[in-house]
């Protein structure tokens, strides 16, 4: 397969914004299998009060290594925003992580 998937999730897929591929980035069993997903280095802080998502750790650590070995060319960030992430931790609730306030 050109496309291997490791829990459900090819690395083609990893930063996929599609219901179904963001749920299968968020299923869990318990809380010491959740984070808050890396940020890529590109993206830019939002300007009002925006909420973390939580992923695997397992997604997570794949977002990093990709993220680390990529040749991303970043465009500047538009305005002067400064950083309104909120949350700050990750718990398996229901069986998907969910980012806590």
């Amino acid at each position: 397969a050109l496309f291997i998937k490791i829990d459900g999730v090819s690395d083609f897929e990893l930063e996929s914004n599609t219901p179904s591929i963001v749920k299968l980035k968020r299923k869990c069993t318990k809380d010491d299998e959740c984070t808050l997903e890396p940020r890529h280095h590109c993206e830019c802080p939002p300007c009002r009060p925006t909420l973390r998502r939580s992923v695997t750790k397992a997604i997570a650590r794949r977002l990093h290594q990709r993220y680390s070995r990529a040749m991303y060319s970043c465009m500047g960030c538009k305005g002067n925003c400064k950083s309104h992430w909120v949350g700050s931790s990750s718990e398996c609730i229901k069986n998907l992580c969910t980012t806590i306030k």
